[in-house]
């Protein structure tokens, strides 16, 4: 079983999401139309070694799930973190107030801070059925490591296509740097949705009823 803990923190204010986009005043046409992309683009990922707990019972394992009864033989707790740094160059826009500015830097780090492993305490280490838990538990790690792997580099791919090129009107440099991390978060959430989509499914067939007999038939044959 695998419970994520998502902390999401954002450079910028949350209410900067909440920025109006709408069309920019008349002013906004003077900015030079140019090819201009980021000259920095960085994603990076961390992903913690996993601790290792077996000192709950299955009926407290299953308690810090919200379940009731001895009905879990391992867990795994995951704590991810997403932070985003945007930098802006920009000019005074000419004939008008405002900035014409362009994105210079787009930063993201996607991460796993931290990786708890539970395996019940009933399973002495050494043990089949302790040793089967943990490696129930691994995949459900390695799911994760995976696909962090994966979605960052598809982040890193759509973050450099044309949608943060050119060159852009803004009434100042402060609206212009929320507007632009807005555009960014907008973009790593639907990234990082897309590896929910993924992993999540995984983890249910990991855990689903076929799969947990089949592993314990192995325990029950030695």
């Amino acid at each position: 079983a695998v419970t994520k803990h998502c902390a999401i923190t954002w450079r910028m204010a949350a209410l900067a999401v909440l920025i109006s986009l709408a069309a920019a005043p008349a002013g906004a046409q003077s900015c030079p139309d140019t090819a201009a992309e980021p000259s920095a683009v960085v994603v990076a990922t961390s992903f913690a070694e996993p601790s290792y707990d077996n000192s709950l019972t299955r009926a407290e394992l299953a308690k810090r799930r919200g379940l009731s009864g001895p009905v879990l033989a391992g867990k795994t707790d995951i704590d991810t973190r997403t932070e985003t740094q945007t930098a802006i160059s920009y000019v005074e826009a000419p004939g008008s107030d405002g900035i014409c500015y362009s994105i210079s830097k787009i930063a993201v780090e996607l991460a796993a801070d931290r990786i708890d492993v539970f395996v019940a305490a009933e399973y002495v280490p050494g043990s089949c059925q302790h040793d089967l838990t943990l490696a129930h538990e691994h995949q459900h790690v390695e799911i994760e490591r995976a696909a962090l792997a994966a979605y960052a580099d598809l982040l890193r791919q759509e973050l450099r296509r044309g949608r943060f090129r050119g060159t852009s009107w803004a009434p100042s440099p402060d609206v212009a740097s929320r507007q632009t991390t807005a555009r960014v978060q907008r973009v790593v959430s639907t990234v990082m949705a897309a590896k929910r989509a993924v992993t999540e499914p995984a983890h249910e067939a990991l855990d689903s009823p076929a799969n947990q007999e089949r592993e314990s038939a192995r325990c029950a044959q030695q």
